[in-house]
């Protein structure tokens, strides 16, 4: 009976094949799990970037506007009227959406704005250039993935509703971020 509690010398210590393969099964799945969370963090970071550039875009869309209509107030002979008629001189007003063309110059509808046409035009995709956005149409820049659509709707002829709409691309689809106002003809 001694001997069945007897040890043998000769056995060695360590991990059995199965022992290992659970260690490394384990081990496997939380650095699978890790990388699954930081490559979502990642893209969530850049969707983030995305929106608030979108959302910056955006903004300057009905600020340019504002700022146009400001001009043709202050500065126009018939002010607000010319500032409508500038509009639908450029096909802006109940159409699918214009852009514009920011010169650094006093504003003028005549030059600085353009029919972007239909949602699927390419007219109103923005390039970034020396990281500033502008249009394509204006210089051939690389494509940013943003385009920027700014529509107007007017029923009374002292109210022009604007809305700038930028849009872009991203794994999961199309994403866009819209401001609206209501310009008024001030007097």
């Amino acid at each position: 009976m001694k001997n069945f509690f007897i040890k043998n010398k000769n056995s060695k210590k360590g991990f059995t094949l199965v022992e290992t393969l659970v260690a490394l099964s384990i081990f496997t799945t939380a650095v699978l799990a890790m990388l699954i969370i930081l490559s979502q963090g990642i893209s969530q970071t850049s969707y983030a970037k995305n929106k608030l550039v979108a959302t910056y875009l955006a903004q300057e869309g009905v600020e340019y506007f504002r700022n146009m209509r400001d001009n043709y107030m202050l500065y126009g002979t018939n002010g607000f009227i010319d500032f409508n008629k500038a509009l639908n001189n450029k096909k802006c007003l109940n159409t699918e959406g214009c852009g514009f063309i920011d010169l650094s110059t006093p504003f003028q509808l005549d030059t600085d704005v353009y029919y972007c046409g239909d949602s699927k035009s390419t007219d109103c995709e923005l390039g970034l250039y020396e990281g500033k956005y502008s249009p394509i149409i204006l210089n051939p820049n690389p494509d940013s993935g943003f385009k920027r659509v700014v529509t107007f709707t007017s029923d009374d002829p002292n109210i022009i509703h604007i809305t700038s709409t930028v849009s872009w691309m991203q794994n999961s689809g199309e994403h866009s971020v819209s401001f609206s106002e209501d310009l008024l003809g001030w007097y």
